[in-house]
């Protein structure tokens, strides 16, 4: 590992303030000091002839204030000098004014270099050493030629006491404050090494730039990524590791963490020597002082895409199983119809069991993303996020096309407009059409752009929204369009033309025959290539059929197709009225800004059900009451007047439909929203639930954008003195 700057090491003066040593040399000064003040006295009243020598002490006590000062501020090694000097000037000073070479300076003198060029610095003890030679030197050369002052009367206690014990006060608190500074150099120094152990030992690269892109730290992982040596980091630059698009992407990344903290990126490193290796870079803002740097980890995913190269591989032998087991099952189909009937009717009942657990884990997973800052981490939970939405996509196509089987969907008959079902779809699929390089188009026609008609508008968008995907995932390059035309009008009944064209693969008239069968595609390679249950257009089909319309193809291999979606639909009696859209994750903000505070009440029996719903509306600012049953929900409502109300219906005591019911007979509450949020997911579910006073009905697993949308809608409904929530929902 490489350290460029001295920034990194950490300084000892605050380490030491409080050590005993330091106080006991503190004290100790304080005592020579007081010592050299009665010394003066003494000496000022039994020898007044000698006040003019008292000049050296004064200069001592002047030294001691310093050394005394430099000790307070942690400035250990400058006030053992400072010492050490001090010691030195006594001794030679004696040595001239009172003794010349027959002092004691030939015992003390070897004792004071020697100490301090071990305990102190070399530098220390060359200069030392270097006066001492001179000064003996000259008091020798000054003896012989008979120069030295005459020794004055000298009491004894002042020629060899308090000389003798200066000096060995003084080499001894040199020892101690020496013995504190080595310590606390030894233990920073240790500290270092450790640090450099565990940036040695992270799994990935480390590395730490500044703000002109300039590498302060690195660690040996990422020497050998690049090949680089510690001189040739140290001149280059972040960009300098990257080439083409990389090197810009890089740059803006870097720009995004010293400005927002933090910033991840895909890019392939280019090292001095061999090929690029794919990472994955994650770096973080750290300010150190008045400087701002940036800490960032890389990782060599080159095994990662290795891995999902064999995950693919696999997947694509799974599903040549999965058809070849199929081949085999529609041998028996007409024998296992009866069967496959009640299989059906008995998945459709399995709704609320498969449901609740899938809120549980979605919910918590969404949690964890929202708090998590590790990038591995995240990675992992986004993961888990898209195999749960695969899931439960599969799980509803699943219940969907068994409910049809048993005869058990039921559709629901609203007031809806077929031009804001086609506005939804950009929103929907538009991302997936961008990162293909595709053109999405919306086409309607100008006399059904106001149309207002009576039917199920969320089943034909759900077809709507099979065809488009479908006319994506199939088109690698070109343009998706989806056409909105009236076929048919008449007085009581509209025939309505919903066209979605592509310019991708196609499909062959042979295969064309197989397309709309339940786990089918056009042939196994598709399946393989693209991926995909081949349920959607089944379902599809069958809605389009039970809502009285159909679903027609018209393609050739290569050119592209063109689904047909017709469907006949009466005449809403009255105008339609606009529901109100939001943006993504633009609901949570408004929630945020315009009802941060409100109270809501929860009834929900699943505790981890109830523990995600509650966080993701705190998260918003809302004030959320938790009812475990619908008794407690019917008690915490006559208490307090809820702004709105969640309500579960499957519950213990008191389920959620007698428990609203019982709350609508509650004065406050009688306008109060309230929305089913369950796992009784179905149309009829949803007309039990408006039937007993609800509001709403969102069915689980609840998306939060979902649950902030609705929980919006009515909040904003409820404040609007004219609206009535109840009968806006019907």
């Amino acid at each position: 590992m490489k350290q460029q700057s001295t920034f990194l090491r950490p300084g000892i003066d605050s380490t030491v303030r409080g050590d005993f040593s330091v106080r006991f040399f503190q004290h100790a000064i304080a005592a020579l000091v007081l010592g050299i003040v009665l010394f003066s006295v003494v000496i000022r009243v039994a020898e007044p002839d000698q006040t003019g020598r008292l000049v050296g002490p004064m200069v001592g006590m002047v030294l001691l204030a310093v050394i005394w000062w430099l000790i307070g501020r942690g400035r250990l090694q400058a006030a053992a000098n400072l010492f050490a000097g001090g010691a030195w000037l006594v001794v030679t000073s004696i040595c001239v004014f009172f003794g010349g070479v027959h002092t004691a300076i030939f015992i003390v003198y070897p004792l004071l270099i020697v100490y301090v060029g071990w305990a102190i610095s070399m530098r220390a003890a060359a200069l030392f050493a270097g006066l001492t030679v001179s000064a003996i030197t000259g008091l020798v050369l000054a003896e012989h030629l008979g120069t030295l002052p005459l020794v004055p009367p000298t009491p004894l206690l002042v020629f060899w006491v308090i000389p003798v014990l200066y000096v060995s006060v003084a080499l001894a608190l040199v020892g101690s404050l020496v013995s504190v500074y080595q310590r606390r150099v030894g233990e920073l120094e240790r500290e270092r090494q450790f640090s450099a152990e565990i940036i040695n030992s992270l799994p990935g690269m480390f590395y730490m730039f500044d703000a002109d892109g300039r590498f302060v730290r690195w660690n040996r992982r990422f020497n050998d990524a690049t090949t680089y040596t510690d001189q040739e980091l140290a001149a280059m630059k972040a960009a300098d590791f990257f080439r083409g698009d990389d090197k810009k992407r890089v740059a803006e990344a870097a720009r995004r963490v010293f400005a927002e903290g933090l910033a991840d990126i895909e890019a392939d490193l280019a090292p001095a020597k061999g090929p690029t290796i794919p990472c994955r870079f994650t770096g973080v803002r750290a300010t150190i002082g008045d400087e701002s740097f940036l800490l960032g980890v890389g990782l060599d995913i080159s095994e990662n895409r290795r891995n999902l190269a064999k995950l693919e591989e696999y997947r694509q032998h799974l599903e040549q199983m999965i058809e070849a087991r199929t081949a085999d099952l529609s041998v028996a189909k007409e024998a296992a119809e009866a069967a496959n009937r009640a299989k059906s009717t008995f998945l459709a009942t399995m709704s609320h069991e498969l449901r609740t657990p899938m809120n549980a884990i979605m919910g918590m997973t969404s949690l964890a993303m929202r708090r998590t800052m590790d990038a591995r981490l995240l990675d992992h939970l986004e993961k888990i996020d898209h195999a749960s939405h695969h899931l439960l996509a599969v799980i509803n196509s699943i219940l969907d096309i068994s409910r049809i089987e048993a005869d058990r969907l039921v559709l629901e008959q609203i007031d809806f407009t077929p031009a804001a079902v086609l506005e939804k779809l950009p929103a929907l699929i538009g991302y997936k059409a961008a990162e293909k390089g595709l053109t999405l188009e919306i086409d309607v026609a100008p006399e059904a752009e106001r149309l207002s008609l009576r039917g199920d508008p969320m089943r034909v968008g759900q077809v709507l929204l099979n065809l488009a995907d479908n006319a994506v995932k199939f088109t690698e390059r070109g343009k998706v369009v989806v056409r909105l035309r009236l076929a048919g009008d008449a007085a009581d009944h509209v025939l309505l033309r919903f066209e979605v064209e592509d310019t991708g693969i196609g499909i062959s008239e042979t295969d064309r025959k197989r397309v709309f069968a339940a786990f089918e595609q056009a042939d196994g390679s598709m399946t393989r290539k693209y991926g995909g249950s081949g349920l959607g257009l089944a379902i599809s089909r069958r809605l389009a059929r039970l809502m009285g319309g159909d679903i027609t193809v018209d393609s050739r291999p290569g050119e592209g197709s063109c689904f047909v979606f017709t469907l006949l639909l009466p005449r809403s009696t009255g105008a339609v009225a606009p529901a109100p859209t939001f943006g993504p994750g633009t609901a949570g903000d408004r929630l945020r800004n315009e009802f941060s505070g409100i109270r809501v009440l929860l009834a929900e029996d699943e505790p981890v059900n109830g523990e995600v719903a509650r966080t993701l509306l705190e998260a918003q600012g809302l004030v959320v009451d938790v009812a475990v049953d619908g008794v407690e929900a019917v008690a915490l409502a006559r208490q307090t007047p809820y702004a709105l109300i969640l309500m579960d219906i499957q519950m213990p005591n008191l389920n959620g439909v007698d428990a609203t019911r019982a709350i609508r007979a509650l004065p406050p509450h009688a306008r109060t929203p309230v929305l089913a949020m369950t796992a009784n997911a179905f149309a009829e579910d949803r007309k039990v639930c408006l039937a007993a006073g609800m509001d709403d009905h969102l069915p689980k697993p609840v998306i939060p954008d979902r649950l902030y949308e609705a929980v919006l809608t009515w909040l904003l409904r409820a404040r609007a003195p004219t609206v009535s929530g109840t009968a806006a929902a019907r």
